[in-house]
């Protein structure tokens, strides 16, 4: 049989959302895929079993039963999200706000996310959620001096959490500011020295600094950066993640390589898929 397909725009907000959902019975998935301007926004993915009917339009009609409830389902969710972000606006609740930022920001709408971070700290300024998850969005985007601006922000309002300084210490790895970043990953440490993203970062500032800044002064020479990258590999393994135990091979290989430059590409590579937000 044919897969089955779904085409709908949605209007909402002033702007324009196009939906395409369809089926692949060969993988046994149907997905749906929203667009605006052309542009893919985000896709959301369901398995469905392929089993074998004994009549072929009875696993016809079943297909497009599936199809057409995904293709329902997530029209009605990205309308609701606008038409329910517009009821919390008027709340003024910084929680409700930040609840709001993160749907938007899982359907990667990013700019509704933004503002819903935005006005969790107006209403709020002493709610520390609005300021993370706004400096977290801001590192997605690759807006790292934006992000570090607002984690700086919170940390001089006296919020000493260490997510916090793990954050903004993270935004001032991406720029290569790596005495600050040091600083901030000590600090994050100081507080909960079993916070596992923190060691993460922590080798990945000892192993890519070596590269680009040899010689800062407040850094221990690249030697014994590489030493101490090491040490925090083997601080995240008393862990047992899962995910990380899996490039853990590599990682060693190229340590015992002296190949540190393809070690610090691993470690970029798969720190979001490790530390999924």
């Amino acid at each position: 049989m044919s897969d089955i397909g779904f085409n709908d725009n949605l209007n909402v907000a002033g702007r324009t959302f196009h939906f395409q959902t369809s089926s692949n019975s060969n993988k046994g998935v149907v997905s749906c895929e929203i667009y605006e301007n052309g542009t893919l926004m985000t896709v959301s993915e369901i398995d469905f079993e392929r089993r074998k009917e004994s009549i072929p339009t009875s696993f016809e009609n079943r297909m497009k039963r599936i199809v057409e409830s995904l293709h329902s389902e997530m029209m009605t969710e990205v309308e609701l999200l606008f038409l329910i972000s517009e009821k919390v606006k008027k709340l003024r609740h910084s929680p409700s706000n930040c609840k709001m930022g993160i749907m938007f920001l899982q359907n990667n709408l990013v700019e509704e996310a933004i503002k819903q971070f935005e006005l969790a700290i107006n209403n709020d300024p002493n709610y520390l959620d609005g300021y993370n998850n706004l400096g977290l969005t801001y590192i997605q985007t690759g807006e790292y001096k934006k992000a570090i601006q607002i984690f700086k922000r919170a940390i001089d309002k006296g919020n000493n959490f260490a997510d916090i300084h793990n954050n903004y210490g993270f935004a001032l790895l991406k720029q290569r500011e790596y005495s600050n970043a040091l600083k901030e990953f000590q600090e994050s440490l100081k507080i909960n020295n079993n916070y596992n993203e923190a060691h993460y970062n922590l080798a990945l500032l000892y192993f890519e600094s070596t590269m680009y800044d040899k010689t800062d002064e407040y850094l221990p020479p690249p030697s014994i950066r590489i030493q101490r990258g090491f040490e925090q590999l083997q601080k995240i393994r008393k862990f047992q993640k899962k995910q990380f135990d899996m490039i853990y091979p590599r990682l060693e290989k190229f340590y015992e390589a002296k190949e540190y430059k393809k070690l610090t590409d691993v470690l970029n590579e798969t720190k979001a898929k490790i530390y999924a937000k």
